[in-house]
């Protein structure tokens, strides 16, 4: 089967849904089982007859590996003129090329074709950059070599053709990146992270910068109006969130720390007194440092409220397990929710601490017992004493409570045992019960 046929095949499949579909896309290559297709007509004919005319039919279409758009052809009113133009993406076996087409007096021609920057392409967006009603275009290439490079380019058209005019806004490396409107003026930014190696030390040093559309008397384009050095130590960056807190935008940054196994989350805002700037380094590292913890625990909205909760691990001191299995080595190990405030401090929302059994967390701030307590655990009897913390003997002190399952009635349920000491401290079942989330039992 001959490339042509193939690509033939394609279109007839795929472009049923194009004249009542907005921002559709289509892929030329998607077919390979067909052994013949009927010739085509319409529009759909004029799409690939302009395509080929330009390039020709040997090249190999592309496809974005990820994002709203994936498949070689895109449909998209991209100048706003309300009828659809088309991008196509493919490969010169060398590099990415974007190849853009209109439909001009009549028929479809082809407008401008773009050489990218590496020899995949990962994802294409349509944004307004700059609050004028007509989208930006954004593509994002990667290579074999897990390089990554965004290029923006705007299209309008000419005046003497009527032909769209591609220009080239900007390119620059990244590894990971939102689009919105952080400073509140209508029009989108591109806020990415990198990676850079220090000419000096041949370090890799973490940066978070803003992509924003300027216009000016050198023209139109997208310049970097912001960057920003992250933390030292960050060897990658793991995930971004974003949230809106009395008024002001802010994104967390989930940074791979030291290595693969260790965690961090900086902070970046706009505000108009300072523009960018990364919120917890306002407090130094000390504040940085409280969000240290599993690379597993990633900031997220945990009760849907809209403001993210930022994880953080503590270590509770003199706590002892019993009846270990061999080869286990437990840690009595707490994890903090934080939310961050708009002036860089962290509040803590929770401190929550799960039973070695999995059964049960406790929030001992709600409790009242954030950092007053130590851990006995014994996992034979499935038992867990709270016991208060001497900070001048770093010892345990006098037992607070313990918490055991137990099998009633054929179902497993949770027995609280209050010391005296509890007691006297106001301590009861309905004020420790109220504090535990349970997983895997119910309390009875």
């Amino acid at each position: 089967m001959t490339k042509r046929i193939k690509q033939t095949a394609a279109v007839l499949v795929l472009l049923l849904f194009l004249l009542c579909i907005n921002g559709c896309s289509f892929d030329f290559a998607s077919v390979e089982s067909l052994m013949r297709a009927p010739k085509l007509t319409g529009e759909s004919a004029e799409i690939e007859r302009a395509f080929e005319t330009a390039v020709g039919n040997s090249v190999s279409l592309l496809s974005p590996r990820s994002g709203e758009y994936r498949t070689a052809f895109v449909l998209y009113d991209y100048d706003a003129d309300g009828r659809e133009e088309a991008i196509a993406f493919y490969s010169d076996n060398a590099t990415a090329h974007i190849h853009f087409l209109d439909y001009v007096n009549g028929e479809w021609v082809s407008c401008d074709d773009e050489i990218g920057s590496e020899n995949e392409v990962h994802e294409l967006l349509f944004r307004d950059l700059n609050n004028d009603g007509i989208v930006e275009i954004i593509v994002n290439f990667n290579s074999k070599h897990s390089n990554r490079t965004m290029s923006v380019y705007s299209v309008t058209p000419t005046s003497q053709d009527g032909l769209l005019q591609v220009q080239l806004m900007s390119t620059v490396q990244y590894s990971s990146y939102v689009c919105m409107d952080m400073d509140f003026d209508g029009s989108a930014e591109i806020l990415y992270t990198v990676l850079e190696v220090s000419v000096d030390t041949g370090v890799n040093i973490p940066f978070v910068r803003v992509l924003k559309h300027v216009h000016d008397s050198q023209g139109s384009r997208m310049d970097v109006v912001a960057s920003l050095p992250l933390y030292n130590g960050i060897t990658a960056i793991a995930a971004l969130a974003a949230d809106s807190f009395e008024n002001q935008v802010r994104v967390y940054i989930d940074c791979l720390y030291h290595d693969a196994q260790t965690m961090i989350t900086e902070v970046v805002t706009w505000t108009a007194d300072s523009g960018y700037m990364l919120l917890l380094h306002k407090h130094e590292s000390a504040s940085l440092l409280k969000t240290t913890r599993s690379s597993a625990l990633y900031t997220e909205d945990l009760d849907k409220d809209g403001v993210m909760e930022i994880p953080g691990e503590y270590e509770m001191p003199a706590s002892v397990f019993s009846n270990v299995a061999e080869g286990l080595i437990p840690i009595a190990v707490g994890r903090n929710q934080y939310h961050c405030m708009n002036d860089g401090t962290l509040a803590l929302v929770k401190a929550e601490f799960q039973d070695p059994s999995g059964c049960f967390v406790m929030d001992l701030l709600q409790l009242g017992y954030y950092g007053r307590v130590s851990i006995s655990y014994d996992f034979v009897a499935e038992e867990t004493g709270f016991y208060l913390y001497d900070s001048v003997k770093s010892a345990r002190g006098e037992r607070l409570f313990s918490i055991s399952l137990k099998e009633i009635n054929g179902e497993t349920g949770v027995i609280f045992d209050i010391s005296e000491t509890g007691t006297a401290l106001g301590l009861t079942p309905d004020l420790i019960r109220s504090a535990m989330t349970m997983i895997e039992t119910e309390v009875n």
